[in-house]
C-alpha cells in the first residue's frame, strides 16, 4: 500500500509546504487561527511521517494541509478552532470527487472537560466518524474517542 489516489488532512502547526520531502504532495494549504504566529517543526515531520518521499508510510496519498493552533489569541486551549476546522473538511469532502478519508491531528495534551470548545470538538469527531472517516489523534486521547 502506497496511499495511491488517498486524501488525508492533517490540521498541524503552520510550516513551509514546499520541503523536498513531500513537494508535490501538499495538494491545498491554508492557515487558520495561528497563536503564536509563524512555522513549527512539527507540522513537517507528521507530514513527513505520512506521505514523506523516503519516510512516508503512504509516499503516494495527497496532503489536504490546514495550519493552525488550538490556542487562542491569550495563549488558552480552545479546541473550538480545531472543530471548525473539522467541520470545514467535511464541508469540502461534499463537493470533493475523492473525498479525503483520513484526517490527522497531534494534541500533545490530556483533555479534560473543562477546556474550552470541547464538546464542540466532540461533536466534529462524530461527525466525521458517521461519514466513515478515519481519525488519528495521539495516544493519550485515543481511548476518550474510539473510533467505531
Amino acid at each position: 500500500m502506497t496511499g495511491k489516489g488517498v486524501n488525508i488532512a492533517i490540521i498541524d502547526q503552520p510550516f513551509d509546504p514546499n520541503h523536498i520531502e513531500y513537494e508535490g504532495k501538499i495538494k491545498e494549504y491554508e492557515i487558520y487561527n495561528t497563536y503564536p504566529k509563524g512555522i513549527s517543526v512539527h507540522g513537517p515531520a507528521v507530514t513527513s511521517i505520512a506521505v514523506g518521499e523516503n519516510c512516508g508510510v503512504a509516499p503516494d496519498a495527497n496532503v489536504y494541509y490546514i495550519g493552525l493552533s488550538y490556542k487562542d489569541k491569550n495563549g488558552q486551549a480552545d479546541l473550538k478552532y480545531i472543530a471548525e476546522t473539522i467541520n470545514h473538511i467535511l464541508e469540502k469532502n461534499d463537493h470533493m470527487e475523492n473525498p479525503i478519508r483520513a484526517i490527522s491531528i497531534s494534541l500533545g495534551f490530556m483533555l479534560g472537560d473543562n477546556i474550552e470548545g470541547i464538546q464542540e470538538w466532540y461533536d466534529a469527531i462524530e461527525r466525521a466518524k458517521t461519514i466513515d472517516i478515519v481519525w488519528m489523534d495521539s495516544p493519550e486521547n485515543f481511548n476518550r474517542i474510539r473510533m467505531k
